[in-house]
């Protein structure tokens, strides 16, 4: 049985739901996770028994600014089979080739119907979410560089500064974290 990954914010896919939502439904929220572009969704496959697992959330947080937890949901590869979604082999896009290019997939032609069912189905007949601690992003991207598997060169300077100095500690995240939305409002205001 193929499963596939996708990273969500974990909030978002939580089993209890608002008293407006109607047996059988989901949240909207659950579709801001489903980033679609051009009719087609970015999807990790995962080998026998998840081995693969902690390889493809190094490679997704080797494509971030700095190291934070990662937030993903696991399911069956028969739930966008089933809608008809297609899937397609296509290279990723991070600083992990090997990752790319042997388990990254995109699901193509998706049509707006057809991603609220794959949201349904997927919160309905998923596991739940899970997370990956910031502590065990840090020590995988550290471990990873070390076995050349993700290459330096492609890596932020601020996330290649934390994985060789470890995980920052919260004031210095927390002073980041403002920094990062005060640039966001100014720029918003020009």
């Amino acid at each position: 049985m193929s499963r596939l990954l996708i990273k969500v914010r974990k909030v978002r896919w939580q089993k209890a739901l608002p008293s407006f939502v109607a047996p059988g439904d989901i949240t909207a929220d659950c579709l801001m996770d489903l980033n679609v572009t051009e009719n087609s969704m970015s999807v990790w496959e995962l080998t026998e028994n998840d081995a693969n697992l902690k390889r493809v959330l190094t490679a997704l947080a080797a494509n971030r600014e700095f190291a934070a937890s990662i937030d993903y949901l696991i399911f069956d590869a028969q739930i966008p089979a089933r809608l008809a979604l297609k899937l397609r082999h296509n290279p990723g896009n991070t600083p992990d080739k090997g990752a790319n290019e042997a388990w990254h997939r995109d699901l193509v032609e998706i049509s707006g119907r057809k991603l609220a069912g794959l949201a349904s189905d997927v919160f309905h007949r998923s596991e739940p979410p899970k997370r990956c601690s910031e502590k065990d992003i840090v020590k995988m991207l550290k471990e990873a560089v070390e076995r050349n598997e993700i290459d330096r060169s492609k890596l932020n300077d601020k996330l290649l500064r934390e994985i060789q100095s470890g995980p920052l500690s919260l004031p210095v995240r927390v002073r980041r974290m403002l920094r990062h939305l005060l640039l966001k409002i100014q720029k918003a205001w020009h």
